[in-house]
């Protein structure tokens, strides 16, 4: 075929796209329409969109694609749905703005850490599709880390709401106990067949948010980690208040209500694996081309001021991260050609960690009790 033939017809198909395009939108439109009627005002379907996006993959498999490429198009052209279905709505957000039962978020968890769990996949966001975590889980044990190193007291030390056994291997060798505390016994179990712990190590079924199985005064330190902090309990912090002793800390991350990543719906291409609804506090955690939604109480930096001080706690530092890495396309990873934009953005989010904006996906803050 001639050349300008190729781009005449190359000409023909984008012409084409675009009026598949206009078709897509004229049927989201109609589909609102008839919502509008019938008084359903649920836009947001995210398991509908994991289901969408597993066929993407295959498909693209089959025709020798890029799926990385195909599912960023995919997830913009689903955005912009949505988008469309608040305009024939009237409604300023296509989130699902209804509470959710403790019931519901809790048997949720319950099904998300089984299925985690039977794939012995205990550390779930590691691989590819999921480097904005893995940017911050990276951060996040680097400062868990100099923290512990840098602690006075070596007593009783709580792993809280998070348990892959990875926190507790960083506790393990600083402290003369260690309790490790989950609601899902699934996570429990891969915790403890991890590795062979010593007898300071203790695991155990817990719901934390009905208090921490501590008595008053009796932690030296405890860590709420990878977001932990906003799935427990909001009486986290008067709990923590109670049971450290007078100069004891806690190293909290949150997930952030004013992470930039929060002001747009990014769907599953994102490689946070993980969307915090700040309309019904809640977290929709992909895995596996489903989405599994469970409690996520936002915080923000200058409501956790004023709780610490409430609560008689001091912040030593705070810091929100990722910033910019949690909305990159997930095709700059895999392609070698913009591993010199992610390395720059990278640095941009490590300047930005410690910066008064605190537009970082988690908000991470040493607390110390008085």
């Amino acid at each position: 075929m001639e050349l300008e033939r190729i781009r005449d017809r190359l000409d023909a198909l984008s012409w084409q796209m675009l009026l598949i395009l206009s078709e897509r939108l004229m049927l989201v439109r109609e589909v609102a329409e008839q919502k509008r009627k019938k008084g359903d005002g649920v836009i947001h379907a995210p398991s509908r969109e994991a289901a969408i996006f597993d066929r993407t993959v295959d498909h693209c498999r089959v025709l020798g694609l890029d799926p990385d490429y195909v599912l960023e198009i995919v997830s913009l052209m689903i955005a912009h749905a949505k988008d469309a279905e608040c305009d024939v709505l009237g409604v300023d957000t296509f989130l699902d703005t209804r509470p959710k039962s403790h019931d519901e978020l809790r048997a949720n968890l319950l099904a998300f850490t089984e299925a985690i769990a039977q794939d012995h996949a205990i550390d779930y966001c590691e691989g590819t599709g999921a480097d904005a975590v893995q940017s911050y889980l990276r951060r996040e044990k680097l400062l868990l880390e100099e923290t512990v190193r840098g602690l006075g007291q070596r007593g009783f030390a709580l792993d809280l709401g998070r348990a892959t056994g990875t926190t507790t291997d960083i506790l393990e060798p600083h402290f003369s106990r260690v309790g490790v505390f989950d609601i899902c016994p699934f996570m429990i179990e891969g915790a403890k067949a991890k590795k062979a712990w010593s007898r300071s190590v203790h695991f155990d079924v817990a719901d934390v948010s009905s208090g921490i199985p501590a008595e008053d005064g009796e932690v030296s330190f405890a860590v709420a980690n990878f977001g932990a902090a906003s799935e427990l309990s909001s009486n986290l912090l008067p709990e923590l208040a109670r049971t450290l002793v007078s100069g004891g800390k806690a190293c909290l991350s949150f997930y952030n209500t004013d992470a930039i990543s929060n002001l747009w719906y990014y769907p599953w291409p994102s490689t946070l694996r993980s969307h915090l609804n700040v309309f019904n506090n809640t977290l929709e955690a992909w895995y596996k081309g489903k989405v599994y939604v469970i409690q996520g109480i936002g915080m923000t930096a200058n409501l956790l001021r004023a709780e610490c001080e409430r609560n008689g706690l001091t912040i030593e530092w705070m810091e929100t991260y990722p910033t910019v890495l949690s909305i990159l396309p997930r095709f700059f990873f895999g392609s070698a050609r913009f591993q010199k934009l992610v390395q720059a953005v990278n640095e941009i989010d490590d300047a930005l960690a410690k910066s008064e904006q605190h537009r970082g996906t988690y908000l991470i803050a040493l607390i110390r009790k008085e």
